[in-house]
This record gives C-alpha cells, structure tokens and sequence, in this order.
C-alpha cells in the first residue's frame, strides 16, 4: 500500500478536520483553457501521473476519516497502468457501495474521475484525459483545508513534467512515469527511472490489490513480458 508522499505530509492535511460543504460536481466542475494547454504540453503517460498525483492529494487529505479505503488501492494500480495498462482493473461504480456524505461523497468522485482518465489516456483522447485531470486538481482544491500548498505543487509538478516528460508528436505517450518524479524536492533522474519502476512494481503482487490483475489474466489481455518487473 501507498505511503503518503513528502509533499502531502508537509502539508500537514491527512485526516484534518472538515472546512469545506459538498454540493456535488459543481464543486469541481470547472473549465480552464490556460491550465489545460498546460496538460497539453505533457506527454500522455505525463498526464495520466499528474492526475494520479493529484488525486493522492484528495484521497490523503481525507484519510482516516472514512473506513472507504478504494481510493487509495486504485490510485496506486493507476500508478501501475502508467507502466503498462494491463496492470488496473477500473473502478466500477456499480460496484461499489452507496456513499453519502462530505467525506465519502468526494471519494466517490475521485475514483470516477480517476477512471476516467485512465480511459482517455491514448494519444486520440488526450485532451479529454487532460480535462478530466483539472477536474480532480478542482476537486483537491475545494476538499483542502489550504489550497495553497497544492497550487504551489501543482505549477512546479507541470514545469518539471514539461521539461522531462513533453509531448512529443512521434511518442505522444511518452515513457513510463516513476511516482517520485512528482517528488519535487529532487530532480528526476532518467538514468534511475527503470530502476525505480521496477522497485514500485515488484512488492504489488502481494500486497493483494484488488484493482490490480493476476499476471495470467495480464497476458490474457495482450501483455507482452514479466509482469510485475520493469522492463
């Protein structure tokens, strides 16, 4: 299971006393053309971490304060589809339990947007999985006690995927991104990043994941080397 990241403990926002109203999906629903040409500069695989690291902000920010723990379990197998999508088995909303109420109300929404991402990440329906992606980064911001500490990482997050990560009209995918590339207190090294890829992957397969396939049911899917190892 996922750690909180250095960004989100200092923060200090896990588990913080409610400061916010749910009305639904007014409270994320929001349209940005300058912070969604700014998704547009990253590569595919860019965006779809970005999200997933947004979506951590939300999820840890309301942690322990619901025994609802599939946020954070299909956020990390997002981490995982990064690399190869064969690894998530989505969210399904019809799936899960009724949730109601300021704290399970936006964990819901996660999930669905998250998944939603996760659908649109190709190079035909990036911009929809850019879009998507500003709805969660809207959705931290109203859930936050301080939006601030998340505006801060969410500027230097896009300039350093920008930089390491640009789309590129030949691979608009991109390669895999490494969770602690949104790590922002040292720069990304490409030299370590199979390195680091593979140190996420390995310890998943047992840690029982249920939005994380079987390696059988992986190849059953059309994917192509050792699962659960990088590359």
């Amino acid at each position: 299971m996922l750690s909180p990241p250095s960004h989100v403990l200092a923060a200090g926002i896990i588990g913080a006393p409610l400061s916010y109203q749910w009305h639904g999906t007014d409270d994320y629903n929001r349209e940005r053309p300058a912070l969604l040409a700014q998704f547009e500069a990253v590569s595919v695989r860019g965006v779809l971490a970005l999200a997933t690291g947004i979506a951590e902000w939300t999820a840890w920010r309301l942690d322990g304060l619901s025994g609802y723990r599939a946020p954070l379990g299909f956020i990390e197998a997002a981490w995982a589809a990064n690399i190869a999508p064969q690894y998530v088995i989505a969210w399904d909303w019809e799936s899960e339990p009724a949730l109601q109420g300021p704290v399970e109300r936006p964990l819901y929404h996660l999930c669905e947007l998250l998944v939603s991402v996760l659908d649109f990440s190709n190079p035909r329906d990036a911009t929809s999985a850019s879009q998507w992606s500003i709805y969660l980064a809207f959705l931290a911001r109203h859930v936050l006690p301080d939006a601030q500490p998340f505006d801060d990482w969410l500027v230097a997050a896009l300039a350093r995927m920008q930089a390491s990560h640009p789309r590129d009209r030949s691979d608009p995918m991109g390669s895999p991104v490494p969770r602690s590339d949104l790590e922002l207190g040292q720069p990304p090294d490409s030299a370590l990043a199979a390195v680091l890829l593979d140190r996420f992957l390995v310890p998943l397969l047992r840690a029982g994941n249920p939005y994380l396939r079987l390696p059988q049911d992986m190849v059953a899917r059309g994917f192509q080397g050792v699962s659960y190892r990088y590359p």
